[in-house]
């Protein structure tokens, strides 16, 4: 075979490969223009009474980019505050979710991401939280993998923030989070920026595939926690799960 006919299979077979292994489609994005919602957002606990949490929300307030925003409140009426809104696919296996994540340094709450929800029997997932609050003494962001049973609960990484891309925050204002998962491996951005160390791994791949969304905790919230998010963008990683 001619040399140059060789090339030109090979560029065909890693074009093809490119667009169907490591496409990068958008499948869902947010924006909260003009105060409407484009995703169905769900919570993922109820209230004592079995009747779904309020989710997502869009609040006419000053984001990143426009005048509207998304926000998820949590609920205090337990010993702890926490607050979700979920979207998207049961099925949803290799992808990436990132969004404008509000920060505030004088708030006891965790807040930020969370993808590969599962709500059939338990709630359980990966989440890619962040806390800045000084006194707590460890200003830091996490990815953990969680579950509604405390013990279930594993973190997998932790870094400092120091350690991000750009040092740690020395005002409130808005951060671009962002969790990338393939396989059992997770890539987490800052800014924009790979966080050193990604990818950072699961060793039991414990959930393959489930929803992406948002959200906040709080142990000691007086007043409910509020998450305020922009700009949710999800991409597909890869291939779905066969």
């Amino acid at each position: 075979m001619p040399k140059f006919i060789q090339i030109s299979l090979l560029t065909i077979f890693s074009l093809f490969l490119y667009t169907n292994v490591f496409s990068q489609d958008v499948l869902y994005e947010e924006s909260f223009t003009d105060g409407a919602t484009t995703v169905d957002w769900f919570s993922a606990w109820n209230d004592s009474v079995g009747n779904p949490l309020t989710s997502m929300v869009a609040l006419n307030e000053t984001g990143p980019t426009d005048n509207w925003i998304g926000a998820v409140t949590g609920d205090t009426s337990t010993l702890v505050s926490l607050g979700s809104a979920l979207g998207g696919s049961s099925d949803l296996a290799n992808y990436s979710v990132e969004a404008d994540v509000y920060v505030e340094l004088n708030n006891t709450y965790y807040n930020g991401l969370m993808l590969r929800a599962d709500t059939t029997e338990k709630v359980t997932g990966y989440q890619f939280v962040a806390n800045f609050y000084a006194p707590y003494g460890s200003q830091k962001v996490r990815l953990r993998y969680f579950s509604q049973i405390q013990s279930e609960i594993r973190v997998l990484a932790e870094i400092q923030a120091a350690d991000l891309p750009g040092g740690a925050p020395s005002e409130d204002g808005w951060h671009k989070m962002k969790v990338k998962a393939v396989g059992n491996k997770f890539w987490l951005y800052w800014d924009d920026q790979e966080i050193n160390g990604s990818p950072f791994t699961d060793p039991e791949e414990a959930k393959s595939e489930g929803y992406f969304g948002v959200y906040v905790w709080d142990a000691f919230a007086t007043t409910p926690p509020m998450v305020k998010v922009d700009n949710i963008v999800v991409r597909e990683e890869g291939v779905y799960k066969e």
